[in-house]
């Protein structure tokens, strides 16, 4: 990460409150000298009564839930948080974005907003992808690169 920000001193850094996002936040922020605000809206989709279960549980469990897009399929479960609604904190979040920053949240976080900052329809953004771990993306210019 230090190559992308190099010696720039306009750069902020966001992180998810959630334990996993604050604890790589730590580790990928300590050498370059960033100190990230926490902010509520990079936390991770809630699934409702999914929270907890594996794929194959929610499969067994949920056998009518339609499978057609793998990324929506995420906004299915019952109880849990709509796309408009998760896509409306991750746009508020993007909309206060006043410069160059460095966003440390999840897979599902991650596709939406990067979805939503290239421009992308609900349907494209699967094909984003970003699940992995330890995964970099490089937003600028309309453009995306992945450094994993």
């Amino acid at each position: 990460m230090q190559d992308l920000i190099g010696e720039r001193r306009d750069v902020s850094a966001f992180v998810s409150p959630l334990g996993r996002a604050v604890q790589t936040a730590e580790l990928a922020l300590k050498d370059i000298g960033l100190e990230p605000s926490v902010d509520e809206r990079l936390k991770e989709v809630h699934f409702g009564q999914w929270q907890g279960l594996t794929s194959d549980q929610i499969a067994e469990r949920y056998p009518d839930i339609p499978k057609d897009d793998p990324f929506l399929w995420n906004f299915l479960s019952p109880g849990g948080e709509s796309f408009q609604q998760m896509r409306g904190r991750v746009k508020s979040f993007l909309d206060d974005l006043n410069g160059p920053s460095v966003v440390i949240c999840h897979g599902i976080t991650s596709i939406l907003l990067r979805g939503l900052w290239l421009g992308c329809e609900p349907a494209q953004m699967h094909r984003l992808g970003g699940g992995q771990q330890g995964v970099v993306f490089h937003l600028a210019d309309g453009m995306e690169q992945r450094f994993s």
